[in-house]
């Protein structure tokens, strides 16, 4: 009766061990491709000509902190399919400002110089820093003032206008 026992004991234990073993080897695996720590918002249009994408990675921004925004611009057809290829691509930024790789002009909107290939699949990217626009006081309960809490970033070229929202944070 004591073996008995002891071998069912013994079977219930080695199928819960073996579930937890499968359970840590089959985790990994599973939680591939798994979006839920994926902090980058993308947005595309594209017409018969180009593709425009912007994106900001990550969209959640805090007030004494920045964001990468990147914008590509890509060509879907040869440069002889097309009348006159633009070449200003602006940008903006509502709450903030971008700094990095662009021109600034004393406006919100910056105007890169963009060269593409003649080739199909040409593409021509850009990368900034949208830098949240806010005031801080020292004086205790203050803190961050004088801020939007939803900013947004937008790119327009050829017709083609993406944008997409920021939203700012106070840190803790």
């Amino acid at each position: 009766m004591i073996n008995v026992k002891r071998n069912i004991l013994f079977q219930a234990y080695r199928c819960l061990l073996l579930s937890a073993v499968l359970a840590l080897m089959l985790l990994p695996v599973m939680s591939c491709g798994d979006d839920l720590l994926n902090t980058e918002t993308r947005s595309e249009k594209s017409n018969s000509e180009y593709k425009l994408t912007l994106t900001l990675d990550p969209d959640i921004v805090y007030l004494n902190s920045n964001t990468e925004v990147t914008v590509t611009v890509e060509r879907l057809v040869h440069k002889d399919s097309v009348s006159a290829t633009p070449t200003s691509l602006k940008l903006s930024a509502v709450g903030g400002s971008l700094q990095g790789n662009v021109e600034y002009n004393n406006t919100s909107i910056y105007a890169p110089y963009v060269t593409l290939d003649n080739e199909v699949g040409a593409k021509f990217e850009i990368l900034a820093f949208y830098i949240p626009a806010s005031s801080y006081s020292t004086v205790v309960g203050v803190g961050y003032y004088n801020y939007v809490e939803k900013g947004h970033v937008s790119a327009l070229y050829d017709g083609l206008n993406v944008t997409l929202p920021v939203r700012l944070v106070k840190p803790r």
